[in-house]
């Protein structure tokens, strides 16, 4: 069976990350296998750091950089053009149970196999960012401090929902 795809769209800080990293610590307790692509919006973003030898070989000019050690793979490459994200994502729902995307509104927004979570820390921004999404929309969560979202009846309802969706 192929994984599902969850969508979690908002605006900069306004919580996507820690909805993220709840839904996983969450999700993994019931075993399920999650993959999560991030949108990064600029192209001069490093995740390596300077000093560590991946680091070095981009720095002297290889265009990918792979990192591979008993049971992790790192591949740092440099593109000509944007990758084929249907094309990834596929490739992730083959091996997982679910796929996160933090970000991505404005590419796959539209794809209707594709469950969304719109977070943001007013109405205005729900309905700015559930204006430019297409259903199916698990729920929206207003969130006015980040740190309570596990708190919130809506986190609970949206997770609810996506273990009913898992358990079909």
């Amino acid at each position: 069976m192929k994984g599902i795809v969850i969508m979690v769209a908002g605006f900069k800080n306004s919580g996507k990350t820690t909805l993220i990293t709840c839904l996983i610590r969450d999700l993994t307790r019931y075993g399920f296998k999650i993959a999560v692509f991030k949108h990064i919006y600029h192209s001069d973003f490093k995740v390596d750091y300077e000093g560590k030898d991946t680091w070095r070989y981009i720095e002297a000019g290889a265009n990918a950089s792979i990192a591979v050690s008993k049971g992790r793979l790192y591949i740092n490459e440099y593109l000509d053009e944007y990758p084929d994200l249907n094309e990834l994502i596929e490739r992730y729902r083959a091996s997982y149970d679910i796929v996160i995307l933090e970000g991505f509104e404005g590419i796959l927004g539209s794809r209707n196999d594709i469950y969304k979570i719109i977070i943001g820390r007013d109405e205005r921004d729900l309905n700015t960012i559930s204006s430019k999404l297409s259903e199916p929309i698990l729920g929206m969560i207003q969130v006015e401090d980040i740190n309570k979202i596990k708190c919130m009846e809506d986190y609970h309802n949206i997770l609810n929902k996506i273990l009913n969706i898992l358990r079909r």
